[in-house]
């Protein structure tokens, strides 16, 4: 069976499970650190879903306009870079 995993060899459903309840706790430390695993193990799109969906889920509003805005910036500084 196959499993994703990432960079440093962590399963990835676990990483994903880490850093929503490092969100939900408020360890932005280890919160960040699971992000950073998958971001650069190429799960990039995906911890964008992912925080949209937490925001949600926590505390629609303000903070699910402020990912909004952060993701819009990241796409337009990435198309930006290609040119």
């Amino acid at each position: 069976m196959y499993q994703l995993r990432t960079t440093r060899g962590y399963d990835f459903y676990e990483v994903a499970s880490a850093m929503q309840k490092a969100i939900r706790r408020a360890d932005a430390k280890v919160a960040g650190y699971f992000a950073l695993e998958l971001w650069h193990s190429g799960y990039v799109e995906y911890v964008w879903r992912r925080l949209f969906t937490i925001s949600a889920e926590d505390c629609y509003g303000i903070i699910t306009k402020e990912i909004e805005s952060l993701y819009k910036a990241y796409l337009f500084i990435n198309e930006k870079a290609k040119e």
